[in-house]
């Protein structure tokens, strides 16, 4: 029984998925890596991006990137930005690795499973706009 067990879905009891993946198989690194620049540049994050590894380890203090957050963001303006602020808690750590063809995204700190699953939506609309 316990073995059976775990082939059924046994819901809001297996944790959630910490990596997952992006499939994008039209797309070349470059132009992911590209727009992968172009989504999370703009944002309120602290990023450490290696070009070369196409690899992007960024940290958040809370939701930057849904539109309540732009919209407060542009309303309060620029004045107190958290890329300066090395020591403030994290809400969100994550890494990214852009491969030829898919995004693989990797969830490293913070406690809020929704807050991961936003950021991967903001992502996935990134990558595939309506």
């Amino acid at each position: 029984d316990l073995v059976r067990s775990s082939l059924v879905n046994i819901g809001g009891v297996q944790p959630f998925p910490t990596e997952q993946a992006i499939h994008a198989e039209e797309k070349t690194a470059e132009e992911l890596w590209d727009t992968v620049g172009r989504a999370l540049n703009p944002l309120d994050l602290r990023l450490e991006i290696d070009a070369e590894r196409k690899t992007v380890l960024g940290f958040a203090e809370k939701n930057v990137w849904s539109r309540a957050a732009r919209r407060k963001r542009a309303r309060e303006g620029d004045e107190d930005s958290s890329k300066e602020a090395q020591d403030e808690e994290v809400a969100l750590g994550f890494r990214i690795k852009v491969n030829e063809g898919n995004l693989d995204i990797r969830w490293l700190e913070g406690m809020e499973e929704k807050l991961f699953e936003s950021f991967m939506g903001m992502l996935q609309r990134a990558i595939h706009p309506r």
